[in-house]
This record gives structure tokens, C-alpha cells and sequence, in this order.
């Protein structure tokens, strides 16, 4: 639960930048407007990186499924900033949104289980640090004809 939080609030911020884009947008003076744009950057920029880090722990359809929560902070910051009204029918889209994020983030099997379990298992398997002592290994082996069945061991002769 405290992952799906934390992915909100990733979400949060994205929508942060959508906010500052409208206020740019009604500005008169170039200071302003360049303060409220370079905001709008510095939102998207922290929710770039975050959420790259988001997708390393979540399932990418669990992730993105979640990024369509966009629609409730979008519809809260409408009306808590710029005081828009809502209609019945944005609040209905917006509840069939949450009902289907909420299907998603409670599946049978936890969405983050499993992608911990894979990262565990493809860190079992490949770690580049075991790899590349393999290869210097492999290579010394090699280059002193140690091991028949390398091809250079043949040119080392």
C-alpha cells in the first residue's frame, strides 16, 4: 500500500507541472511567464526521475494503469485553484477510472511481489560484475594456451 501511495505521488507531481502550465499561460509579464514555465520543467523534470524509478519497482501495467489517476488530480486541482465546476459526468469518469486503478493495484497476486521476485532472479543469473571476471578469466586462459578449446590459444603457440 505505501508503494501505491508513493506512486500517487508521483502522479501528483506530474500534474503539479499541468498546473503551472495554465498559469504561464495567463501571464502578462515575460518574468512571470518565464517563472511559471520554468517551474512546469522542474515538476516535469523530479517526475521524470521518479517515476523511472516507479516503473523499476512496479509491473509496467500496473504502473501505467495508475498514471491514469492523472484524471482525479487534474479534476482536484481544477477546482481547488482555479475554482472550475464539476459535472456529474467528471465524476463518473473519473469513478470508473479509480474503480479500474483499484482493480489493478489489488489483484490476487501483489504487483510488487512479483517484480521484486524477477529482479531478485535476473540478479541471480546475470550480475556484470561476475561477468566481466569470467571474461578477464577466460581471456588469461586464452592468451597462455592454458585452454585448448579457445581459438587464440592456437595463435599463442
Amino acid at each position: 500500500m505505501k508503494d501505491i501511495v508513493i506512486l500517487q505521488l508521483i502522479i501528483m507531481i506530474y500534474t503539479f507541472s499541468s498546473i503551472c502550465a495554465k498559469l504561464a499561460s495567463g501571464q502578462e509579464t515575460i518574468f512571470r511567464l518565464l517563472l511559471f514555465t520554468g517551474l512546469e520543467f522542474l515538476c516535469l523534470a523530479v517526475y521524470a526521475v521518479l517515476w523511472q524509478q516507479a516503473i523499476k519497482k512496479f509491473d509496467l501495467s500496473v504502473a501505467y494503469a495508475n498514471r491514469a489517476m492523472v484524471l482525479l488530480w487534474s479534476m482536484i486541482w481544477a477546482v481547488l485553484v482555479f475554482h472550475d465546476t464539476i459535472t456529474l459526468k467528471n465524476i463518473l469518469g473519473v469513478g470508473l477510472v479509480i474503480a479500474g486503478t483499484f482493480v489493478i493495484n489489488t489483484e490476487k497476486d501483489a504487483p510488487m511481489q512479483k517484480a521484486a521476485e524477477k529482479e531478485e532472479k535476473d540478479e541471480e543469473t546475470f550480475n556484470i560484475f561476475d561477468f566481466n571476471s569470467w571474461i578477464s578469466r577466460r581471456w588469461s586462459k586464452c592468451y597462455s594456451g592454458r585452454d585448448k578449446r579457445c581459438v587464440c590459444s592456437y595463435a599463442v603457440k
